[in-house]
């Protein structure tokens, strides 16, 4: 097993077991990659007959592609006298052999999860400040060989656990190909737009654990979103135009009409669906006032604010 884009070596080793020596030797490949031989020396007398028992040894190579890869090595020869001459009724011999490599291509992908929906962009699922969020990384083998020392971290810090038991079916402690393991962290929700990477790391190895040559660790990387809910609401109330929290506040004519603003504002960091205004003293809040809802959507948006007013009559005193 041999990384793809290595290069791939071929030895053809070619003896005569015969009982005449071989002229006119030639090496072939069947998938056409260029033979070169022999190796100096292997012609010990120099006569350029493959003489009997002698071994002549030949080479080529490749680059590796991915995946099972088959070739043969086919030697020629012609069979002659001790001075090269030709033998009557004799024809030339031949052999083949085969060999196999299979060309290793690592890969590895991990997605990531928040309460279990997958959220690239932002802002991903709204929770609660305080709430707890699940974050899940489901990390499958998408290369051809497995994957060994399968290591998963959280950019945030966040400690991931697994993978979860029985992820790994056959119990041999590699990530298989196709295989998928799924891991697991948590952490309590914060305020605002939160981001978090999980990211997955392996060791490309044989079916038995082995290193594979010419490969390198595979890696992965996947982000996802949630958004830290705050919400909170502020109002100011005003009578007849001032802000008054301690008395006497205004001086006013017994049976005028006294009149009361209430300033609404969304202080927190996200909007607010059914926003309702009352008054302890029983008058009736009227509003917001038109324009207020600038978008129209019904919700008091962040940092939007809404004014409603009520009236009532003036009665001696405080």
């Amino acid at each position: 097993v041999v990384g793809v884009g290595s290069t791939v070596t071929f030895t053809y080793i070619v003896t005569n077991t015969g009982n005449v020596p071989l002229a006119n030797v030639v090496v072939t490949d069947d998938k056409g990659v260029t033979v070169s031989g022999p190796a100096p020396g292997g012609d010990a007398d120099g006569d350029g007959r493959l003489d009997v028992t002698e071994t002549w040894t030949y080479t080529g190579s490749t680059i590796a592609v991915a995946g099972q890869y088959v070739n043969n090595g086919t030697v020629v020869g012609r069979p002659v006298t001790q001075t090269g001459g030709s033998i009557p009724g004799t024809t030339t011999v031949t052999d083949t052999d085969i060999d196999h490599h299979f060309g290793a291509a690592p890969g590895v992908n991990i997605v990531k999860l928040t309460n279990g929906t997958d959220n690239n962009s932002p802002t991903g699922p709204v929770v609660a400040v305080g709430s707890t969020v699940t974050f899940t990384y489901i990390v499958t083998n998408t290369g051809n060989v497995p994957l060994a020392d399968v290591d998963l971290t959280d950019d945030m810090g966040v400690i991931v656990s697994g993978p979860a038991v029985g992820d790994d079916a056959d119990g041999d402690g590699l990530l298989d190909v196709n295989e998928t393991w799924t891991y697991t962290a948590s952490t309590l929700a914060v305020a605002d737009q939160y981001v978090n990477n999980g990211t997955v790391v392996g060791t490309p190895v044989t079916e038995t654990g082995d290193p594979i040559p010419g490969t390198t660790t595979v890696t992965d990387t996947d982000i996802d979103h949630h958004f830290g809910a705050d919400p909170a609401v502020a109002i100011v109330k005003l009578t007849n135009g001032t802000d008054n929290n301690s008395p006497t506040g205004p001086v006013v004519a017994v049976g005028s009409t006294v009149t009361f603003t209430y300033i609404v504002t969304n202080t927190g960091n996200v909007p607010l669906a059914d926003v309702d205004v009352t008054d302890d003293k029983g008058v009736t809040v009227s509003g917001p006032a038109p324009g207020d809802d600038a978008d129209g959507d019904g919700l008091l948006d962040v940092n939007e604010t809404w004014t409603y007013t009520a009236s009532t009559v003036a009665v001696a005193d405080q």
